[in-house]
């Protein structure tokens, strides 16, 4: 009898942890944080070098909306694709709005990362995306503000980093306002931007 009851338990814990997981899953998928990291800052100060050898703060960026990504240009995938991506919503955004949109793209991996190697990756882009590296503590440092994860998966020269892959949308004062999947559209993303800036870019 014990025993059957002690299955019993372990079955119903069971079915809410998967609960919990999926409702977890869903709230990120869906472009929001869940309550719980909701409640945590995501963004803040920083300061580091961008593709043009110059120092940068994020006070720097304040004054337009912003969409950040995080990747390194020895990225053979996602990187290109997400990049790709703010590309083309910048694009959509047109001349006369995108004056109000700029783009981040923070590198992962300054090791390989330099100033010369952003400028050239920079140029296969949209000219509103600034490239930004920094050493490995300032890089760490805005890592964790925006709460991305980011791990080199070998010791092999030619290796890659395995990484979060966001784009976050920040308002006119470099706050966080909400962020987008790998699943999430072009159209979603230029449609978010343009309700947003409808808004008085917060």
């Amino acid at each position: 009898m014990a025993r059957r009851k002690f299955l019993l338990l372990i079955a119903v814990l069971s079915v809410a942890l998967v609960a919990l997981v999926g409702s977890i899953w869903a709230t990120l998928s869906g472009g929001r944080l869940t309550e719980v990291v909701d409640a945590v800052r995501i963004g803040g100060d920083f300061e580091l070098t961008d593709h043009t050898g110059r120092r940068v703060t994020a006070a720097d960026y304040k004054g337009r909306l912003q969409l950040v990504y995080f990747g390194y240009t020895f990225c053979p995938d996602v990187c290109i694709t997400e990049l790709t991506r703010v590309t083309e919503a910048l694009d959509a955004l047109g001349p006369a709005t995108g004056q109000q949109v700029g783009g981040l793209f923070v590198s992962v991996d300054p090791a390989r990362d330099t100033v010369e190697v952003l400028r050239d990756y920079q140029s296969h882009f949209h000219p509103a995306i600034t490239m930004l590296t920094g050493s490995d503590a300032e890089i760490a440092q805005i890592a964790a503000n925006y709460r991305v994860y980011y791990r080199r998966v070998s010791p092999d020269p030619d290796y890659l980093v395995d990484h979060s892959s966001f784009i976050f949308l920040l308002d006119r004062h470099g706050r966080y306002q909400t962020h987008f999947g790998p699943g999430d559209s072009v159209d979603k993303i230029v449609a978010t931007v343009r309700t947003l800036l409808a808004g008085g870019g917060a």
